[in-house]
């Protein structure tokens, strides 16, 4: 989106975003219009979008290969619209070549206050069937409006031959066919939106949130107006289909679920808003709201956790989602398992891809408190927290599919060895991927199946403190994510500058695309920079499910 000439020019991607948040375009229309920069989007988004282009190039380039580039030899080669003047961007400025070529690609266009980019236009018998390239494994609203609007621009542009079906590939490899006229027709419907916004804001008008007809609930502007107007998206569990039976009821704010009678949300999900509420308005101490529900489901929940026992283990996995896309396999590469255990024990595993870090200080007394009560130590090197906490860190590490293989066996076999030696551990971690991830290495890798069911099932070994936390802590925290949960008991210490699992996947995807899998097989403790940035990372989680298993364990002694 800019201001040109007094005038807004939309881009596709502004027009399809419309699909899922109306409020995100009208903030950013708001931006424009008052020429203040945009923020800079967040960290994952950001690189999704340059695999996307990447992406896309990848599959112009087979088409290349296919095909050849266009020249005299090859009169319906692949001509690069990319080639011509910015200031030409309409197709009747194409040329002749452009309109011989079997296909086109990097072709921008600005046509009637809308520019975008035309991912591919092929000619085939039956005329010019416009192609997307999508980096997903499923076929969005956005995607299908982006389409559309490669379509409309080329409609508009004065290419009566499209064909009646357009293409789309997704990144599984997947083809998606679509009926052109009902994209352009939906785009249409979403640009006449954005057109009449536009027009309103030219006048000074502007929706208010409260105005808006959809919002996503996760942009950035999503997330200053839902703090800023209390909205009950900032009640963990309420979703957008259930803000809206609410808001038709009158109910907008967290305060109104309290003051307000409510139907279809049940008492207990009204108590914990009001205990919420009232932890947010009372806000005591340096970090924040805190409070732990008193109830009968409490004293449940708590007499449930295991007592901390020998051989306990506290693990945390981190996953590259976007790494090595194929049509057999999406879902990313585990690149990295870490683990606490006693500072005491024996030698740490032995096995591809395993190091711990040297000189082990002598172990230190743990107590069962509300909070840690080490000094300040931001900024650790990986393996330094849990010494400091009396246990050690230890990780698998992983950085091609055969190493991942490596890491499974090993893992598996390190569990089932330390099941045997402790009858009583567990192992314990915050919410659903863990064993999830450890199945999906065994089928991935077609080993040790039976192993990894045997481990994760209901006789396992495995304890999520996240079904404890959700029947037990209520906090005015805007979640129940182990970061927000940590001013309740990490104290002093904190975490570094790298903060989120998003951030995470885009420092390991892009260290991938710097560094062989050759150049990545150094001992993390010897390699300053990106894997010791992520190796301290996930041994804070580590250290947090720790210290949360230890904060639970000592409200039983007050409940």
């Amino acid at each position: 989106m800019e201001l040109r000439g007094g005038e807004i020019v939309v881009s596709i991607g502004d027009v399809a975003g419309l699909a899922s948040c109306q409020w995100h375009f009208v903030s950013r229309l708001r931006r424009t219009l008052a020429g203040e920069p945009e923020p800079d989007p967040p960290a994952l988004p950001a690189h999704i979008s340059r695999l996307r282009h990447r992406f896309m190039d990848e599959v112009a380039a087979r088409y290349r290969a296919a095909l050849g580039v266009m020249d005299p030899e090859h009169p319906h080669g692949v001509f690069d619209a990319s080639s011509l003047a910015p200031a030409s961007r309409s197709v009747r400025a194409r040329g002749e070549a452009a309109e011989r070529a079997g296909v086109v690609v990097g072709e921008r266009l600005r046509i009637d206050g809308v520019e975008g980019r035309v991912p591919l236009s092929v000619l085939i018998d039956e005329g010019v069937r416009v192609s997307g390239v999508a980096f997903s494994s499923h076929v969005r609203a956005r995607l299908r409006l982006e389409v559309g609007g490669a379509a409309w621009l080329l409609a508009r542009g004065g290419v009566d031959t499209l064909t009646s079906r357009a293409l789309l590939t997704l990144a599984s490899g997947r083809l998606v066919t679509l009926t052109t006229s009902r994209i352009i027709d939906d785009f249409d419907a979403r640009l006449l939106e954005a057109r009449d916004l536009i027009a309103r804001a030219h006048t000074g008008v502007f929706p208010t949130w409260w105005q808006v007809s959809r919002v996503c609930g996760e942009c950035s502007d999503c997330a200053w107006a839902i703090e800023a107007h209390d909205d009950v998206l900032a009640v963990p569990g309420i979703g957008l289909a259930q803000r809206a039976r609410l808001l038709s009821q009158g109910v907008h704010t967290r305060r109104d679920l309290v003051t307000h009678p409510v139907d279809g949300v049940s008492t207990a999900s009204l108590e914990r808003v009001r205990l919420q509420v009232s932890q947010r308005e009372e806000a005591p101490g340096p970090y924040g709201p805190r409070v732990l529900a008193t109830c009968e489901r409490t004293h449940r929940a708590l007499a449930t956790l295991p007592d901390p026992a020998p051989g306990d283990v506290y693990f945390d996995c981190e996953n590259d989602s976007v790494w090595g896309w194929t049509p057999e396999d999406h879902t990313g590469l585990i690149y990295l398992a870490g683990a606490l255990i006693r500072a005491e024990e024996g030698p740490a595993p032995t096995g591809p891809g395993v190091w711990a870090p040297p000189g082990v200080s002598a172990p230190r007394e743990m107590t069962v408190a509300p909070a840690w009560e080490y000094p300040a130590a931001a900024s650790l090197p990986a393996g330094g927290l849990a010494r400091a906490a009396g246990w050690r860190y230890v990780s698998w590490w992983a950085h091609s599919r055969e190493q991942e293989a490596a890491l499974a066996h090993s893992l598996i076999s390190w569990l089932e060895a330390r099941r045997r030696a402790y009858p009583r551990m567990r192992v314990y971690h915050y919410a659903a991927p863990e064993p999830l991830f450890i199945r999906r290495l065994a089928n991935r890798h077609g080993i040790d199946q039976q192993r990894a069911r045997t481990l994760t099932g209901p006789r396992g070994i495995f304890t999520d403190l996240f079904d404890v936390v959700s029947a037990t802590v209520r906090t005015g925290q805007p979640g129940a994510s182990l970061k927000d949960l940590e001013p309740l008991y990490m104290g002093a210490f904190h975490r570094g500058d790298l903060a989120d699992g998003a951030r995470s996947v885009v420092l390991y995807d892009r260290l991938r695309e710097t560094m062989t899998t050759e150049q990545l097989e150094v001992r993390p403790d010897a390699l300053p920079g990106v894997l010791a940035e992520l190796a301290a990372y996930n041994e804070y989680d580590c250290v947090s499910t720790l210290g949360l298993h230890r904060w639970l364990s000592a409200q039983r002694v007050t409940q």
